[in-house]
């Protein structure tokens, strides 16, 4: 995470002649491409592409540059819809390029948020990091603010996976949910006191790595796990290479069993790559054979 200010424009556009400016192409060929259709307001994918290799072919790379840029945060970075670069991308794009703000925070939202919705619409890495931000002003944990709305992420339960020691449960105001749809519309006053929270930003270095969870954060984890009908199933009939199970912490013993589940996934997926294999070969051969006949 860098020290660049950052970027918190959710709900705010650029305007047609300073994004022109920004990309250094002239307004009036620009005026004609940022405009609404439905419920999206941006500029066509198709139109930027054209420019783009319109701009290469005379050489003039710097404005390509900035147009590959501008697709990059629409299409990549914070997409929306595959067919347009839409004006909350084009506020990120013009944000970082004019002002030098830093877009991770958004962009990490962006992909924390779109998990969330999905995993609720269906129901059901290991990271290398000195200090991190762990408190944003009035709140416990980080709120973040992407394109598409606001959704908070809780940096004590990330402690495990950076590779620091869980001691003891973690507080509920520590993990509180915050969640505001549609670009904070529903909420302005939250929405605000979010921006806010950026520039009362604590960050902490949690110091040297050590993966124990003791017994209080192992209980906690169990019991919270149980309450969200999440239990976990260790299979009887798996051997494992380790000490006598009744010997073995609860800790222990459920990584043991994720590690029977891991390798059982792998030998599946390893199963279903055969699969598709075999039947792309099937599909040559009955494609050469058509083609013999």
């Amino acid at each position: 995470m860098t020290k660049k200010e950052t970027y918190t424009g959710i709900g705010q556009e650029v305007k047609v002649v300073d994004l022109a400016k920004a990309l250094g192409i002239p307004i009036t060929d620009l005026v004609p491409h940022y405009k609404t259709n439905g419920d999206l307001r941006g500029i066509k994918r198709t139109f930027l592409e054209a420019q783009a290799m319109a701009y290469a072919q005379k050489k003039k790379w710097e404005i390509t540059g900035n147009i590959w840029a501008l697709l990059m945060f629409g299409v990549v970075l914070l997409p929306k819809n595959v067919d347009y670069v839409d004006s909350a991308a084009i506020h990120v794009f013009y944000s970082v390029k004019v002002f030098g703000k830093d877009p991770t925070p958004t962009i990490l939202a962006n992909i924390y948020y779109t998990l969330h919705t999905r995993c609720v619409k269906k129901k059901g890495m290991k990271l290398n990091y000195g200090s991190i931000i762990y408190r944003c002003g009035e709140y416990h944990n980080v709120p973040l603010i992407g394109t598409n709305g606001c959704i908070n992420y809780n940096p004590m339960l990330a402690l495990r996976q950076l590779g620091h020691s869980m001691n003891d449960k973690t507080s509920e105001e520590q993990i509180r949910k915050l969640i505001l749809h549609d670009m904070g519309k529903e909420d302005p006053r939250e929405l605000k006191k979010v921006i806010h929270a950026w520039s009362h930003v604590l960050r902490k270095d949690f110091g040297p790595k050590n993966v124990i969870a003791k017994e209080p954060y192992v209980r906690w984890v169990t019991e919270r796990v149980k309450k969200n009908l999440l239990p976990f199933v260790v299979d009887p009939t798996y051997k494992s290479h380790t000490p006598d199970q009744g010997l073995l912490s609860v800790e222990e013993r459920l990584r043991a069993a994720l590690e029977a589940s891991q390798r059982e996934k792998e030998g599946l997926e390893l199963q279903v790559h055969q699969l598709t294999n075999e039947r792309s070969q099937l599909r040559l051969d009955l494609k050469d054979r058509d083609t013999e006949l």
